[in-house]
């Protein structure tokens, strides 16, 4: 990453956890824009430039977890795909908090499931990503991204993914998630799931 790339990364974050900051302490439809730009002492030009609107902010945090896509393009490209998306898949559930606490976490979620605009734009992220996983898993086999065997085998590896997460949301923080990731990884291997017949009249 060169030097204007970090100043970026640098500034994005800081307004991310500015607004985090805020959005905790005053709730997300008190918070304004502004108030996020003189927390973070930037201006709210700079504020508008990265994060044009704020349910970004909300979900900055949350993308940056979930982007599997983004994960895996990170690893090498001769690495066997199986390795490759455990790999991916452990880069993302070793991501720091955004809060440093795990009940935090769950408030700053919380926040994501109660206002319609965040969860909305949520799920225009999630068809994104489970788009580009399969376009990122089909170059590396070599095959279309609508090809079948693409489309389960980066579904699986999002179900894993969002097994694993619920499973850490709903505790209390003391999980290992890359051993439950592996837990949830032996069981998918070992289930045979139970699919509709075509034949059944």
């Amino acid at each position: 990453m060169g030097l204007r790339e970090r100043k970026v990364e640098r500034t994005r974050t800081a307004l991310a956890t500015a607004a985090i900051e805020l959005f905790l302490a005053e709730g997300y439809e008190a918070t304004t824009m502004e108030q996020i730009a003189e927390r973070a002492e930037l201006g709210s030009s700079t504020l508008y430039r990265h994060f044009p609107t704020k349910d970004l902010l909300l979900l900055d945090w949350f993308v940056r977890r979930f982007d599997l896509a983004a994960a895996l393009r990170e690893r090498p490209d001769d690495e066997p795909l199986p390795i490759a998306l455990r790999r991916a898949l452990v880069a993302l559930l070793e991501l720091p908090s955004p809060t440093g606490s795990h009940q935090l976490d769950v408030r700053l979620r919380r926040l994501i499931d109660t206002n319609p605009g965040p969860r909305a734009r949520l799920w225009d992220f999630v068809v994104g990503v489970r788009d580009a996983l399969q376009q990122e898993v089909g170059r590396r086999m070599g095959r279309p991204a609508d090809d079948l065997e693409v489309v389960t085998t980066a579904r699986f590896a999002a179900l894993a993914h969002e097994i694993v997460a619920e499973r850490i949301w709903s505790g209390d923080g003391d999980e290992d998630a890359v051993a439950e990731l592996d837990r949830v990884l032996h069981a998918l291997h070992r289930i045979e799931p139970v699919l509709p017949d075509p034949n059944a009249g």
